[in-house]
């Protein structure tokens, strides 16, 4: 019976090492990555975000779209580093497509991203940012493009934009708008506040901004691609 009881103990433990191996999201790597996470992932209030140079050398904070209109208050975004160093901006442009938004920051703290010129699929891949408001870290992979949907209630989007479908309810009253996305999964760490976190390549680049994640899955990050981000900053 004692050596049941010991043999349960030990299985029991080795389950809980095995849990916390993998529930260890630090990167644990000295790859440029690490610092250029640390310097410019953001907590927003309802996700997270990260601080980006554009083509003209300005700083943004740049976050999803749908984290953007339940964030932004009268025309700004704000965040703040984990030293409590605060970013605020002005909202500059919004793409629900794509599922980006950017604000201008006036003063910006020292971090910033660049952007990568390309990514490929199984490429390395990092993101920092705060699921469920904790700091977490998380090392995986790009891997293939899918298609994914994102309902918003009506009274966060204030109307259901061209060409999403409208979500009613048993009266048809219009209560959300469904907008499609075409994004990339990867390997990396998501939960319900990941919306927003930078993806970044060994180099530190900004190669993706995480979008979505699978209810029964920890580890299937959707983001928005590398070619989108690129357009939508063009444009700023």
């Amino acid at each position: 019976m004692k050596a049941a009881i010991e043999f349960l103990l030990f299985g029991l433990m080795a389950s809980m090492i095995a849990f916390f191996a993998t529930a260890n999201y630090s990167l644990g790597d000295d790859s440029p990555a690490i610092p250029a996470l640390r310097a410019a992932t953001l907590h927003l209030p309802n996700g997270s975000g990260f601080l980006i140079k554009g083509r003209s050398g300005k700083t943004y904070l740049v976050t999803n779209y749908h984290v953007c209109i339940g964030t932004m208050y009268r025309g700004t975004l704000f965040g703040s580093l984990p030293d409590g160093t605060q970013a605020r901006g002005r909202v500059v442009a919004q793409d629900f497509r794509k599922d980006l938004c950017a604000a201008l920051i006036q003063a910006p703290p020292a971090g910033a991203l660049t952007i990568a010129k390309v990514s490929w699929i199984h490429e390395d891949a990092y993101t920092r940012g705060y699921p469920q408001g904790v700091l977490t870290d998380s090392h995986g992979s790009l891997g293939e493009m899918t298609n994914w949907e994102y309902t918003f209630p009506i009274e966060m989007i204030g109307e259901c934009p061209s060409p999403s479908r409208k979500a009613r309810d048993i009266y048809n009253t219009v209560i959300g708008c469904t907008i499609s996305y075409h994004s990339q999964r990867t390997t990396l760490f998501s939960h319900p506040g990941s919306s927003g976190s930078p993806v970044v390549n060994p180099q530190g680049e900004l190669i993706g901004v995480v979008s979505s994640w699978l209810a029964d899955k920890d580890y299937d990050a959707g983001i928005v691609p590398l070619d989108q981000v690129k357009s939508f900053m063009e444009a700023l």
